[in-house]
């Protein structure tokens, strides 16, 4: 089975920590390579640089970001890849979900994250196949 890359894009750093923990298992057995990026235009880049399969990768994205916001990264990339999304927020508002699904995104994660939930959601729709 090939590594699988999830893709954290928040301007709050501190939260890296967080999907290290909570993906511990999975990235120590070599199942999800984590990347993290507090701007989104790097995220960008690395998409050109063909640095992700994105057949083989989920983006977990923050929307309120200075350098770029989550959704004009969404924009951004769905308009060249097909990569799968998903926007992360702790402005868990219907217009959000609505724009988010819209632009490409497949749901909106609301902030604070329920790591179990996510990790259920990655593991389920992605490592598994189904999605």
């Amino acid at each position: 089975m090939r590594v699988f890359d999830v893709i954290i894009v928040d301007d709050e750093i501190d939260i890296f920590k967080l999907y290290e923990v909570y993906m511990r298992k999975e990235i120590e057995s070599e199942l999800v390579r984590l990347h993290c990026f507090e701007d989104g235009n790097l995220v960008y880049d690395q998409f050109k640089k063909c640095n992700f399969d994105v057949n083989n990768c989920v983006v977990l994205c923050d929307i309120n970001m200075p350098c770029i916001n989550g959704f004009d990264l969404l924009q951004k990339v769905r308009a060249e890849y097909d990569a799968t999304f998903y926007m992360v927020t702790a402005y868990n508002r219907d217009d959000y979900r609505q724009k988010a699904i819209e632009l490409g995104a497949l749901d909106l994660i609301p902030k604070p994250v329920n790591f179990k939930e996510l990790l259920s959601i990655i593991k389920d729709k992605h490592l598994s196949g189904k999605c």
